[in-house]
Formats: structure tokens, C-alpha cells, sequence
């Protein structure tokens, strides 16, 4: 179903052309964005300690026309590892996987919408992240991190009672205002 709309959404968009200039380099763009990957890991590989604050792009700086010596990897978690070395690359990887996780498992164990929304959208910012800089706009930063901080506190407050009583059987289910007093 989805491949209905989708194939013929990405050829009259030019994603298709986009794809293939990546593939052949006669894209410029894509091009650059690759180089930059590329640049950013061997970037890491020479400065596996990193090469210290403010080294990798910041807010609005696309280009490494802007400030000299700044390494553009048009991937956050790269940016981090330039920027701070391997080991806190590894650690904010791992800190951002536990956190999609505990905001996954919350989602399960209490079905929420908001709960639900937040930690898909986590997720997305998560995976954007390896190919944009999501997480350097602290618009964006600050508010999916603080959201999913009062998700994952509201997610651990007991449950009110009329949650709790519409999943148990027999008489104690639904609200308990509109059970009946017995006799």
C-alpha cells in the first residue's frame, strides 16, 4: 500500500535523482554531505581524545568557510566524538539508545498518547541525528529531553483509580463513582 503512493512520490520530487546523484557523485550536495561523513570519521580516527569544545559545527554553521578548523560531520554523534573524543561519543550513543528505551517501555507498560507521541518522537530526533544536527538547536534539545523527562515521571506516578478499575473483572471495574453502593 504504501509503495503506491511512495514510488511515484519520490520520482515527482526528484528523490529519485537525488539518490542517484549520490550513488554517481553528480549530485554536489549529497556529495558534500558524504564527504563530510567521511571527514568527520577520520577526523575521530587521527583525534581519537577529540580536538576540544567548539572544534564541530555549531548552531547555523553549515560550512567549514565559517571558522577555521571546524569539522562539519552532518551527524550529531559523530560531532560529539569530534568534539569530545570516542569514549563520550560512545556514552551519549548509549545514553540516547537507554533513553528511547525507557520511553518505549513506559508507552507499554501505560498507554498513553502523550507518552506514545514523545517517545516516537524521540525516536525520530534519535535517528535524524546521524544525518543532521538535531541536537545542537537547544530549542529542539531542551524541549524532546524535558518532554520526555516529565513523560517518563508522569509514567512512574501512581495511577488514579479510575485507570487502575477499568481492566479489573467483575464488580471493582469502571469508574468507581458510578458503581453502585451495595444494598
Amino acid at each position: 500500500g504504501l509503495a503506491i503512493i511512495a514510488v511515484p512520490a519520490a520520482f515527482s520530487t526528484g528523490v529519485a535523482k537525488r539518490i542517484e546523484g549520490a550513488s554517481n557523485n553528480s549530485d554536489n550536495s549529497t556529495a558534500g554531505h558524504v564527504s563530510a561523513f567521511w571527514t568527520g570519521l577520520h577526523t575521530i580516527e587521527h583525534h581519537p581524545f577529540g580536538l576540544g569544545l567548539g572544534s564541530s559545527a555549531g548552531v547555523g554553521q553549515r560550512t567549514t568557510a565559517d571558522v577555521s578548523r571546524v569539522v562539519v560531520p552532518e551527524n550529531n554523534y559523530l560531532q560529539i566524538g569530534i568534539e569530545l573524543g570516542v569514549l563520550p561519543m560512545m556514552l551519549f550513543v548509549l545514553l540516547t539508545a537507554a533513553w528511547i528505551h525507557s520511553l518505549r517501555s513506559a508507552a507499554r507498560r501505560r498507554p498513553s498518547p502523550e507518552l506514545a507521541a514523545v517517545s516516537a518522537a524521540a525516536a525520530g530526533l534519535a535517528v535524524t541525528a546521524w544525518f543532521l544536527q538535531v541536537w545542537i538547536d537547544f530549542n529542539v534539545a531542551w524541549t524532546v529531553w524535558g518532554l520526555a523527562g516529565a513523560a517518563l515521571g508522569a509514567a512512574r506516578a501512581p495511577a488514579l483509580a479510575h485507570e487502575t478499575a477499568s481492566w479489573l473483572p467483575g464488580p471493582l471495574a469502571g469508574d468507581p463513582a458510578e458503581r453502585a453502593a451495595p444494598a
